[in-house]
């Protein structure tokens, strides 16, 4: 269950609450993952987990920073902000 079928939420809510979930089901896949596992290449191009986990972070903060009319500054991007439980 993702959590969207609660018609009486509002599209906004029902959206956080399903990025969040994604973002914990994330983490959760990578739970018990070795730092060698994590950075090493596991296709042809040379892409590794944690190069994945970078990629869907930059795309949510550059997303958000859209939503909210910002410049999208890199360096600003926190990845304990963006998988944080809280």
């Amino acid at each position: 269950m993702t959590g969207l079928d609660n018609s009486s939420a509002s599209l906004t809510d029902r959206l956080r609450r399903y990025l969040q979930q994604s973002r914990e089901s994330l983490v959760a896949s990578l739970d018990g993952v070795s730092e060698y596992d994590v950075r090493r290449p596991v296709m042809p191009s040379g892409t590794n987990l944690l190069g994945l986990v970078k990629h869907l972070a930059g795309l949510e903060f550059q997303h958000r920073s859209v939503a909210l009319r910002r410049a999208v500054h890199r360096h600003h991007c926190s990845f304990r902000s963006l998988f944080s439980t809280t």
